[in-house]
């Protein structure tokens, strides 16, 4: 028994050197809880891709996840024409700034155009994995993103210290692009659900973080 203790603390400690890993982990508990458990359909999201890399760019064009917003409402009532969502997980305050932080990812997304041809390589690509029954997707009719809705752009903040100042030094001076809604991904029970009720445009998520005086 305290062999394995010793290789499980082995294993957490390399995890933890390697951000990228506990970021990848949390990105699969997202696919999970929206996609697949039991509850997935109550919530108001369904992850299409991880990890997406636009074809043929450097810059610009990836995202931690590509999601539908198909709220409960909408897929009790067959509607199969959701909006579009690009997640960045960031894990811990170490994550918030620099080159790939929040700031970063904000002005790469107002810069990207989403096409006609990205929209039409996305619905092509749900219809594959619907038709190879790689996602459970109800009823037969093909779904197509609505291309009228704004963009959300969702920062999932895993494990930040809520006493710490970072995350609001790097955000209070944003300005929510003209294209996208821009919105913070709260919880109020311990898991990654997503839920409607739970996501917070950024000018609220800027006073709720605000440091007290």
């Amino acid at each position: 028994m305290a062999f394995l203790f010793f290789i499980a603390r082995g294993i957490d400690e390399w995890r933890s050197q390697h951000k990228e890993q506990p970021e990848k982990e949390i990105q699969q508990r997202i696919v999970m809880e929206n996609n697949v458990f039991a509850d997935a359909e109550a919530t108001d999201y369904f992850i299409v891709d991880t990890e997406y890399t636009e074809p043929g760019t450097k810059d610009g064009g990836r995202f931690d996840a590509i999601a539908l917003h198909w709220s409960r409402h909408m897929r009790k009532h067959k509607d199969y024409k959701p909006g579009l969502a690009f997640i960045e997980v960031k894990c811990n305050q170490g994550a918030i700034g620099g080159t790939s932080g929040v700031q970063k990812h904000l002005q790469d997304v107002a810069k990207y155009k989403i096409t006609n041809d990205f929209y039409d390589e996305l619905e092509d690509m749900i219809a594959t994995l619907r038709e190879l029954k790689l996602i459970s997707i109800p009823g037969k009719k093909r779904l197509e993103i609505d291309r009228n809705k704004k963009t959300q752009m969702i920062f999932a903040l895993a494990n930040y210290n809520p006493q710490s100042s970072v995350l609001y030094d790097n955000i209070k001076d944003i300005k929510e692009p003209a294209n996208i809604d821009v919105l913070f991904a709260t919880s109020s029970f311990i898991g990654y659900g997503m839920y409607d009720e739970h996501m917070v445009k950024l000018e609220d998520f800027k006073k709720m973080i605000k440091p007290a005086k």
